[in-house]
């Protein structure tokens, strides 16, 4: 069997949307409610605890995140955006389009060199990264065997 990858990818990820403030909880605005996801954000909450940080969980269930956006985008309205939203591949540059993502540069310095071409085109915008991808889903991998061709 031989697997083609086709460079286009969607991303998971969570960037910053506002600035924080020490003392605030950080609000994570995200849809990881599956078993698995679940566990890998009660991982991120327990690493930024151990640096004092603490994680208000705002996750919303629903499929590839449809709920979540029209919180997000409610919240931004509102005035009372997250302080950490998750978004996918190319609403990134949409979000850092409006001028409402934080610029991650000093944290990113060595990223460009440990991305794939692919990825790092997604959380980068303006010459500036703009995002965290903290997890890759491929929807267009074709599998196929070449004896039965």
């Amino acid at each position: 069997m031989k697997i083609i990858k086709y460079p286009a990818i969607s991303l998971v990820l969570l960037l910053l949307s506002c600035t924080l403030h020490a003392a605030e909880p950080l609000d994570v605005l995200h849809w990881w409610t599956s078993p698995n996801e679940r566990r890998a954000a009660d991982f991120l909450r327990q690493k930024m605890a151990e640096d004092n940080i603490e994680w208000r969980d705002s996750a919303i269930p629903g499929g590839a995140g449809v709920g979540a956006m029209k919180v997000l985008k409610s919240r931004v309205l509102s005035g009372k955006p997250p302080a950490v939203s998750q978004l996918i591949g190319p609403a990134i540059n949409e979000w850092a389009e409006l001028g409402l993502i934080l610029e991650l540069d000093s944290a990113a310095v060595r990223w460009q060199s440990q991305l794939f071409p692919t990825v790092w085109n997604l959380v980068e915008h303006r010459q500036h990264t703009v995002a965290v991808p903290l997890g890759i889903h491929r929807i267009n991998t074709l599998l196929y065997n070449k004896k039965n061709i």
